[in-house]
């Protein structure tokens, strides 16, 4: 027989058994103490905690069975519930450690609180004990307030970077502003009297001096593009971009694009192919949407073979119209598909004569999203580039 049946008696020897199992699997301790103060039943937590297995503890007192406990406050709880029938509660804030218990695992004394139950068994009086690990519940706290401590500064960290951020970038965006504004003026000067000297009739230019003012006007075009999408870039970032959405008519659109790019098409002896017909109407801006096109036009004439072509297709897509502007040239290394759309960033091209400024595909990416359209590409290398856009249809 247990502890427990010897206490409550014969008749309920299943049920005893059943609650012993239960009392020896929960996690705080239990003490059944008979009207002498004397240990009746002990369950395995006590013995993990106190090393004094049941057997051991059995018939004795605490104060045999811990020589140093020094707490008339337990003692008195006690007492009361074995005479008076009163419970009572023993919190950690007050009395942290009553029993010398130990952590075996952390190896120091935990913190507890007692709850003092008065118990009638068979007529008789007994005092159950319930004892719990305060130090799991104060650990579990402190972490849980460490967390949130840290979680606070963090967001307070991160809502401070981005303020600093904002600002920076508030900065730089005034600060393109306002350089790209003064250098575009004496640019346009430059460009002004060096186009007087290329095409003035009286006393015309040598063919020398003619060929090094026609490197300044190609020059101070290429770089009154580059000051030209570093104010749109500087607009979209801060959000001073003003799209103004109407019905554009895509057929048309196209055909002017094709037209404007005509030239540099023979001058790199490439075939442009537009094979988009009927009328077409998309909700964007017209002039931002054919900057779009001229830039995907110019890159596919740039980077295809001699003899190469380039093909507009067209298509409607999920109340979309699908553009694809597709060559023939020399394709896209996969290692550096993640830096297409990067600002500045002219890939392999960077280290070849092929003119470009490397920030038209990512302005073209910004002037789309403007428009709540999209871009994309397929390619692969030696076999050619797809680059695509998608713009709302007119409903």
């Amino acid at each position: 027989m247990t502890q427990f049946e010897n206490t409550v008696g014969q008749e309920t020897k299943s049920s005893d058994m059943s609650l012993n199992k239960l009392l020896d699997i929960i996690d705080t301790g239990v003490i059944l103490l008979d009207q002498s103060g004397c240990v009746q039943y002990w369950n395995d937590w006590m013995h993990k905690y106190s090393e004094i297995d049941s057997q051991s503890s059995f018939h004795k007192s605490l104060h045999e069975l811990f020589p140093t406990l020094d707490c008339p406050r337990l003692d008195l709880g006690i007492e009361d519930a074995i005479t008076l029938g009163m419970s009572a509660h023993m919190s950690s804030t007050l009395n942290r450690s009553p029993l010398p218990l130990i952590d075996p695992i952390q190896k120091r004394r935990i913190e507890q609180s007692i709850n003092i139950q008065a118990v009638k068994l068979d007529n008789k009086r007994y005092c159950m004990l319930q004892i719990v690990n305060q130090s799991n519940n104060y650990r579990r706290e402190t972490l849980l307030q460490q967390q949130i401590n840290i979680k606070t500064e963090t967001q307070e960290a991160l809502s401070r970077e981005i303020k600093n951020v904002v600002r920076a970038n508030a900065a730089k965006s005034d600060f393109l502003t306002a350089m790209s504004h003064e250098l575009k003026t004496p640019l346009n000067a430059v460009l002004g009297f060096a186009q007087l000297l290329a095409y003035k009739t009286d006393n015309p230019l040598s063919g020398t001096q003619s060929e090094n003012v026609n490197q300044i006007i190609k020059a101070g075009d290429h770089l009154l593009t580059l000051i030209e999408g570093v104010l749109d870039l500087a607009k979209i970032e801060s959000g001073n971009l003003d799209i103004k959405f109407t019905n554009v008519d895509v057929k048309a659109l196209l055909s002017e694009c094709v037209k404007l790019m005509s030239s540099q098409a023979k001058q790199q002896t490439c075939e442009l192919k537009c094979h988009c017909v009927g009328e077409v109407l998309v909700r964007a801006e017209r002039t931002r949407l054919k900057q779009v096109v001229l830039n995907l036009l110019s890159n596919a004439i740039k980077f295809n073979v001699p003899n190469g072509i380039v093909t507009i297709e067209c298509a409607k897509k999920d109340r979309c119209l699908h553009i694809d502007v597709n060559d023939t040239g020399t394709g896209i290394d996969k290692a550096m598909f993640s830096e297409v759309f990067l600002p500045f960033n002219r890939l392999s091209a960077a280290d070849s004569s092929i003119e470009g400024t490397g920030i038209g595909l990512n302005l073209s990416k910004k002037l789309m999203e403007e428009m709540q359209g999209r871009i994309g590409f397929d390619s692969e290398l030696g076999k050619g580039s797809r680059f695509w856009i998608e713009i709302p249809l007119v409903e």
